[in-house]
């Protein structure tokens, strides 16, 4: 559907926003997605401080065009941005899950089972993260890294053993002491 100028405007200064202030993933969208897919992969997105963007190409890649990293960018299928301007990580990683869903989908609508095992919702195509543009593989690959989340656990968890361990060693020698004054008691009765 046509958009006005209006609307056209304030897809440019959504695009640029995005550009200017956040680290996105762009995907390829492949035909048959079920609506419903597409519905849980924005709630999800929200859940995670991301959200899902659908392109309009011609106005996304005029807007781009301004970037010098994205001079050469090709748009010719539909694409959407995985956005976020917090943690890039989890979104791609509920993105990933989400879509994962859409085979399960297909196969309860009555596709053809050959048709579902080689169907990709979707296909990466770059990423954009600290104003750095990634490859696709660069950008599929966050996917498999570890979330804001999991890192601080890591490091909580990882914090939380040398408390431990030096609090084991001070009972220790507390513990000795101890040890050695019922040995001296012994001793004396």
């Amino acid at each position: 559907m046509a958009k006005t100028r209006e609307e056209k405007a304030k897809l440019m200064e959504l695009y640029k926003h995005i550009i200017e202030n956040a680290d996105f993933v762009m995907v390829e969208l492949k035909p048959k997605i079920p609506a419903q897919i597409i519905n849980t992969v924005r709630l999800s997105l929200q859940e995670v401080g991301g959200k899902l963007v659908v392109l309009k190409n011609k106005v996304f890649k005029k807007v781009a065009s301004e970037y010098e990293q994205f001079k050469d960018l090709e748009l010719e299928n539909v694409r959407a941005l995985v956005v976020s301007e917090t943690d890039i990580v989890s979104a791609v990683k509920a993105f990933d899950k989400i879509t994962s869903l859409a085979k399960q989908e297909l196969l309860l609508r009555g596709e053809d089972e050959e048709f579902v095992n080689r169907y990709k919702a979707f296909e990466y195509v770059m990423g954009y993260v600290d104003k750095q543009v990634l490859d696709a593989e660069s950008a599929k690959a966050l996917s498999t890294l570890a979330s804001k989340e999991e890192l601080l656990g890591q490091l909580v968890g990882g914090l939380a053993q040398i408390i431990r361990g030096f609090m084991n060693v001070l009972n220790g020698n507390t513990l000795k002491f101890i040890y050695v004054l019922e040995n001296l008691k012994a001793a004396k009765s």
